[in-house]
């Protein structure tokens, strides 16, 4: 049950995995803080999130620095196509994943009505074999 609390607390952290830097910090400090009893507990938490929330922020400056580069260059297309190229790469597995699932989906429509079909059709050869009539 822990880990599905904390699996959820991960998935509302955000998109992008930089976001995460500060929930991840908090715990590990946390963690490791407990073992100094609550007080150390939470002085690892805050000291742990706010090494996380300084990550994340050299992480996004980086790509803001890129940002603000190509805008005083004038390259608005190279900014557009590089979100969209950074965008698809992000989410190619779940693309692969939803088509994956819609292929299961097909299989088992297929098999939800041709199994009663075959099943059908071997029962009445046999009955007709054995000179029996099926009424229905």
């Amino acid at each position: 049950m822990k880990y599905l609390l904390l699996l959820g607390l991960f998935a509302l952290s955000g998109c992008r995995v930089s976001q995460s830097y500060p929930f991840l910090g908090a715990t590990v400090g946390g963690t490791a803080g407990s073992l100094g009893g609550p007080l150390g507990g939470g002085a690892g938490a805050a000291a742990g999130w706010s090494v996380g929330k300084g990550a994340q922020l050299y992480s996004e400056n980086k790509e803001l620095v890129e940002t603000v580069e190509a805008i005083s260059k004038g390259d608005i297309g190279d900014i557009a196509s590089g979100i969209v190229k950074r965008e698809i790469a992000a989410n190619v597995d779940r693309f692969d994943e939803a088509l994956n699932f819609l292929y299961l989906c097909l299989l088992g429509v297929v098999a939800w009505n041709l199994i009663p079909l075959l099943y059908t059709h071997y029962v009445h050869r046999k009955a007709k074999e054995n000179g029996k009539t099926i009424d229905i």
